[in-house]
């Protein structure tokens, strides 16, 4: 999620344009979903997305936005991406409703 300390540069915005800072899976403690399920990479406690080693295949994180009190998800914003080697790629997948 490209969190540094109390900042976060990546997350999204809720129905009520709130920033979210965790995506799918994770919670609101600025995590994504390895985190809460404990296998992210390099033993990171917060997203495989911020080791910035580099690495091909390229590290990811991904999980559902499952609280329907905060969707619809209504924008993505990424930042710190200002080193040259650093870069970033997300998609929306197809909207599924659930019972």
């Amino acid at each position: 999620m490209g969190v540094l300390g109390s900042t976060s540069y990546t997350y999204w915005t809720n129905r009520n344009s709130a920033a979210m800072n965790y995506w799918g899976g994770g919670n609101s403690n600025q995590i994504c979903a390895c985190a809460v399920a404990g296998t992210c990479d390099n033993g990171r406690t917060d997203c495989n997305c911020n080791n910035n080693d580099y690495v091909t295949p390229l590290r990811y994180d991904d999980g559902d936005v499952t609280d329907k009190t905060q969707l619809p998800v209504t924008a993505v914003y990424i930042g710190d991406t200002g080193n040259a080697n650093e870069f970033a790629y997300f998609t929306v997948e197809q909207l599924r409703c659930l019972n």
